[in-house]
């Protein structure tokens, strides 16, 4: 049988089919993948509390970091990569603007190595390369008047994607632009996707300073996800569970203590023999999906050790919605919709203001952007949509545009030979 068919039934469970006697289900996988997983545990603490600069710097790439203030006061960091050895200073390089996903930061985009991470890769083509960190993250948790370190701050935490792409999407673009003279590429992953869609249409003018748009694990219309994490928590963040549940969920922030003894735990539980034996993989899976045969064992501490990242409340409701209702609209405040928008249900994002070529690239097996979805977001944004891609993958999820262990050849090299060419912008 196939190793990554192993892992993947060992991970779900169906410990029965492979074992047998007196080998338990720990002493199968630690044979399977053992080596690997001490490897890389040896090498963890080499790492695990490097942030976004001091990962990019240990690979011998320079950065620079950029900070942004958007016209509701929040403050943005970014993270620049503006040449490598490969690929020296010059004027005119094109921007590439990286933006992570839900629960992620700047930092998701270095967790492979040079060769096939999609930051260096940029870099090393001799693009000019910026990482986004949305409001709320650990890196962008600057305010210009308010405390942002209290997690039950209700005034800072009083956002969702909605304000990332109304304020955060232009504030990051046209500085970038004024900076460097150049129309930018912008590649989303999950959240990253989401908030560039509501911020066009609600910032329409930004379409002339962006060259194209590539969409990974698109996340416009989401209803039919099956992610159990988003399934299980929806019911509780929707408008019917009412603000004061919403608030009771932990203040401003998502979360706060669950999400530190979640974090907690991982560096302290994730041994390597709770490892091996698919207890914290099983958890990731669960969170973000994992597919064992595009997963490297060896750069999983590295990835738990900056997962989570930090965000709103408010953003898991207005997300717990969309997933609800079907919809693809700004946050449902209820009796106070009217107050608000001055209608009894908010408005919907109006795709007809999206004027961006757009490249979107999909996964079979990914639980929160599944291709039903992505193909009603992909009409929904016709006839703007210049290349629509599936993965040739089959079991291709969620992570693996970021983490599989194969992506630049799936998709990486597909995304440089369009920005190369310049074939759609």
């Amino acid at each position: 049988m196939d190793i990554c068919k192993v892992l993947s039934l060992l991970l779900v469970g169906t410990w029965a089919s492979l074992v047998s006697g007196d080998l338990t289900e720990c002493d199968a996988l630690t044979m399977i993948c053992g080596n690997l997983v001490q490897e890389a545990f040896t090498t963890y603490p080499n790492y695990a509390d490097l942030k976004t600069p001091q990962l990019i710097q240990r690979l011998g790439y320079p950065v620079e970091e950029h900070n942004v203030t958007t016209a509701d006061h929040y403050i943005l960091t970014m993270y620049r990569i503006p040449y490598s050895n490969s690929s020296p200073p010059a004027l005119g390089k094109i921007p590439v603007l990286l933006v992570h996903g839900v629960l992620a930061s700047s930092v998701q985009w270095l967790w492979q190595p040079p060769d096939r991470s999609l930051a260096f890769m940029l870099a090393d083509s001799g693009f000019d390369v910026w990482l986004g960190n949305s409001r709320g993250t650990s890196y962008s948790r600057g305010h210009t008047f308010l405390p942002s370190n209290d997690p039950n701050n209700l005034t800072y935490w009083d956002f969702s994607f909605h304000e990332m792409g109304l304020y955060d999407l232009p504030a990051t673009v046209n500085y970038i632009n004024s900076l460097t003279s150049q129309r930018i590429y912008y590649v989303g992953h999950s959240l990253g996707t989401t908030q560039f869609f509501s911020g066009i249409s609600l910032n329409p003018g930004l379409a002339s300073k962006i060259r194209a748009m590539f969409s990974l694990a698109t996340s416009g219309y989401i209803n039919h996800m099956t992610n159990a994490f988003f399934r299980a928590s929806a019911p509780f963040l929707v408008i019917s569970a009412t603000e004061q549940t919403i608030n009771q969920l932990g203040g401003g922030q998502f979360l706060p203590q669950v999400m530190q003894q979640y974090i907690g735990d991982f560096t302290t539980y994730c041994t390597q023999y709770t490892l091996n034996c698919g207890v914290c993989n099983t958890v990731f899976g669960v969170l973000f999906g994992i597919d064992m045969c595009q997963t490297d064992f060896r750069e999983l501490p590295g990835i738990l050790a900056h997962l989570p990242d930090t965000t709103s409340t408010k953003t898991f409701a207005h997300i717990a919605q969309d997933a609800t209702l079907g919809t693809f609209r700004q946050y449902d405040y209820g009796l106070n919709n009217f107050a608000e928008y001055g209608s009894l249900l908010p408005p919907n994002y109006d795709w007809s203001k999206y004027h961006v070529p757009t490249v979107i690239y999909y996964g079979d097996n990914d639980n929160l952007a599944v291709p039903i979805d992505v193909l009603a977001t992909a009409n929904a944004l016709r006839p703007n949509v210049v290349q629509l891609s599936r993965v040739n993958y089959s079991t291709w999820d969620h992570m693996d545009f970021v983490i599989g262990k194969d992506a630049d050849v799936y998709l990486y090299n597909d995304m440089l030979n369009i920005m190369r060419n310049h074939t759609y912008g």
